[in-house]
């Protein structure tokens, strides 16, 4: 399969996600402390994030903030997540597929920093492990091969992202 193919769609994604981070403590005002992130993103433009651990809050996950960042507004503030690593890691990223039923998986694993809190979140920073995988159902061409080419939709996807690290506050 073509890694080329899917970048864009694992692109999207991980921009798009929905975004989960599970810790330790329980309030927003909490010095910081160990983060696990979960992600499951069906493909939608937006997602709706939950924040539980060292922060409890939910809100939804922005993209488009810059090339390598997305917006996470929460109802008490707002931070950022570094997706250039991660970003990186899918470029080189091999996809495993199977030609038979166009059935495509690509994953990767990169530190994602945290940064740019709001409101409650203001100095909020710290570092995730992200692991994230996408899983594809490609289209076929009319002679029966999938189609890998940038431009082709899949005719289902979700991506996956899970991960763990520490945020602090200043």
């Amino acid at each position: 399969m073509n890694a080329n193919r899917l970048l864009p769609l694992v692109a999207a994604a991980t921009l798009s996600g929905t975004l989960v981070l599970v810790g330790q403590s329980v309030s927003a005002s909490a010095p910081g402390g160990l983060v696990h992130v979960y992600d499951i993103n069906p493909g939608t433009a937006t997602g709706s994030v939950v924040v539980t651990g060292a922060i409890a809050d939910t809100g939804t996950d922005q993209t488009g903030v810059s090339a390598n960042a997305n917006r996470i507004v929460l109802s008490k503030g707002s931070f950022e997540v570094n997706t250039s690593s991660i970003q990186e890691k899918f470029s080189t990223a091999k996809p495993k597929g199977n030609p038979a039923n166009c059935g495509v998986v690509l994953a990767a694993t990169a530190p994602a920093s945290i940064f740019n809190g709001t409101g409650a979140y203001k100095g909020m920073t710290g570092t995730v492990t992200l692991h994230i995988t996408n899983a594809a159902v490609l289209p076929r061409k009319s002679n029966g091969t999938c189609d890998e080419s940038p431009n082709s939709m899949a005719i289902g996807e979700v991506t996956i992202s899970q991960g763990s690290g520490t945020v602090s506050f200043k």
